[in-house]
């Protein structure tokens, strides 16, 4: 959902709902009373959303918490059997692919090598073939979303470029993803991808700014401030891959040289 200010009802609807979601799931159980404070909602909106979300099968009652005085609090945790997510990692060797729950246990993964023709439109066709088959596979559960990590480069505002010669357009892999049956569906550099995972469940959950620099066969980097990763202008903000780092002669992918990349 795009967010245009000032918020209408149904975007403030869905704020606070996002932001109950992302409270349990932060913190694994938890009481409608914490949600409140944590969120700054009011009781009767926290209890009203999380009602709403429990009868979706997003979330579920887990026991009482301990007593403060009144009578013993609902705790609240996420529903890990009737909801799951796909997550796809590509690059020019291969796709690596999981389904996990909300909380990011992992309860399916797979490897797919890539040979032969490796161009965008085949890698796509692969692509659409594991998402079909984890839909089939998960037959019993409901698809929240699914997010794709490209190691590749930036290529212009809605595409990606992976090695020297496979051009990624974005809207063709959302459209052609989209025809599957679902609509939730995101596409990010890895770098990007890194930084939310970190956000959602690794050691950034607190962080309100961080930077990540991922070194494998490429230098890539990703900015996360306040609410999300800062792309700026092209997608190039955070991005210190073509960095100048040397006066050496050192020839880069990208035309320039001595960037940081192609020296390291």
């Amino acid at each position: 959902m795009e967010i245009i200010l000032p918020l209408t009802q149904d975007q403030i609807k869905w704020v606070n709902r996002l932001t109950i979601l992302q409270i349990i799931q932060k913190f694994g159980e938890i009481s409608k009373s914490e949600i409140a404070r944590y969120s700054g909602l009011s009781p009767a909106t926290v209890s009203n959303f999380s009602d709403a979300l429990k009868r979706e099968g997003l979330i579920d009652e887990k026991g009482t918490g301990e007593s403060t005085g009144g009578r013993r609090p609902t705790v609240l945790t996420l529903d890990e059997q009737r909801h799951f997510i796909i997550g796809l990692y590509i690059s020019k060797y291969g796709i690596s692919s999981c389904g996990m729950t909300l909380s990011g246990t992992v309860i399916d993964e797979d490897d797919l090598s890539l040979f032969g023709d490796r161009s965008g439109s085949r890698i796509l066709d692969n692509v659409c073939r594991i998402v079909q088959e984890m839909l089939k596979s998960f037959s019993g559960r409901l698809c929240l979303g699914i997010g794709i990590a490209v190691e590749a480069e930036p290529y212009g505002q809605e595409s990606y470029l992976m090695g020297s010669n496979v051009l990624i357009r974005k809207q063709e892999w959302l459209d052609r993803i989209h025809a599957l049956g679902c609509n939730a569906v995101t596409i990010e550099l890895k770098s990007n991808a890194i930084a939310i995972s970190e956000k959602l469940y690794g050691k950034a959950k607190d962080a309100f700014s961080f930077f990540v620099l991922d070194i494998g066969e490429q230098i890539t980097s990703a900015y996360y401030y306040r609410d999300g990763i800062v792309k700026g202008f092209n997608q190039g903000a955070g991005n210190i891959a073509h960095v100048r780092v040397s006066n050496r002669a050192i020839k880069c992918k990208c035309g320039k040289t001595g960037c940081f990349n192609a020296v390291a």
